[in-house]
C-alpha cells in the first residue's frame, strides 16, 4: 500500500539472526531481487523512501537496516564492509534468495562493493554510490576536519537532525548516537575496483544527495538493472 505522502508500506518485516546481528528487514514488491543498502547513521527511510515506490514495481525490493543502524541493536564487533557484507549473504540465505542486485550508498556503497569483491556468486550486478575505491578518493573536504564545518558536501545540520531523530525514535539504544556517530565516524573503508563497471554522474548532487535525485536515479536504475 502507498501512503497519501508518497511512502510505500513494505509487504514483509522481519529480522534475520546472523553472524550475531538481530537485523531488521522489509520486503517490497516481487521481481528480480534487489538489495538497499543504506549508509552510515541513516536508515531504509532516510536513504530510499523515495525511490522504493518505483523499484518496487520491477523488484523485490529488500531493505536492510545493518548493524548499529535504524531497528537493528549494535553488537561488540568493529562495523567493517566484510562484516556488513558477511551479514548480508546471511540475510539472502534465509530468505532463499541464491543472487540480488545490490544498490548501496556511502557505507552501504562500500558493502556492495565488498559483496562484488568477495561474494560475486551471490550478486546479479552492483550499483555502489557516493562510495571510494581507496583512501585517496576520498575529496578532501571528507578527510580534512577544518573544511568539513563549512563545506556543502558534508551532511547538513538538517541531515543530522533526520539522523538522530530516526536514531531515537527507532533503535534499541536510542541514548548512543552520539557515540555511534563518533565511532562510525573514524572508520574507513578500503577496497579496490575492477573492470567492466559503468560510472554514473549525477550534476550538482552532493554525497548526501544521491538517492534523493529519484528523477536522475530512477532511469539509469532501470537500464541497468536486469
Amino acid at each position: 500500500m502507498e501512503t497519501t505522502t508518497g511512502r510505500l508500506e513494505p509487504r514483509l518485516t522481519g529480522y534475520a539472526d546472523v553472524n550475531g546481528v538481530h537485523m531488521y528487514y522489509e520486503v517490497y514488491g516481487d521481481g528480480s531481487p534487489l538489495v538497499l543498502l543504506h549508509g552510515g547513521m541513516l536508515t531504509i527511510d532516510l536513504n530510499f523512501a523515495a525511490l522504493i515506490p518505483a523499484l518496487a514495481r520491477a523488484h523485490q525490493v529488500i531493505g536492510v537496516e545493518m548493524q548499529g543502524h535504524g531497528r537493528t541493536a549494535d553488537i561488540n564487533r568493529e562495523i567493517t564492509p566484510a562484516a556488513l557484507a558477511s551479514d548480508v549473504v546471511g540475510l539472502l540465505d534465509q530468505l532463499g534468495i541464491d543472487r540480488a542486485h545490490v544498490f548501496g550508498h556511502s557505507m552501504g556503497g562500500a558493502v556492495t562493493l565488498e559483496l562484488g569483491i568477495n561474494h560475486p556468486d551471490r550478486v546479479r550486478s552492483l550499483v555502489p554510490a557516493s562510495a571510494s575505491v581507496r583512501p585517496d578518493g576520498l575529496h578532501e573536504d571528507l578527510t580534512d576536519p577544518a573544511r568539513q564545518a563549512s563545506s556543502a558536501r558534508m551532511p547538513t545540520p538538517q541531515d543530522f537532525l533526520d539522523m538522530q531523530e530516526a536514531y531515537q525514535r527507532l533503535s534499541p539504544h536510542p541514548d548512543h548516537f552520539n557515540d555511534f556517530l563518533a565511532m562510525l565516524s573514524q572508520s574507513t573503508a578500503d577496497t579496490r575496483g575492477w573492470p567492466d563497471a559503468q560510472l554514473a554522474v549525477l550534476p550538482g548532487t552532493t554525497h548526501m544527495q544521491v538517492t534523493r535525485r529519484a528523477e536522475l536515479l530512477l532511469p539509469m536504475l532501470a537500464r541497468f538493472l536486469d
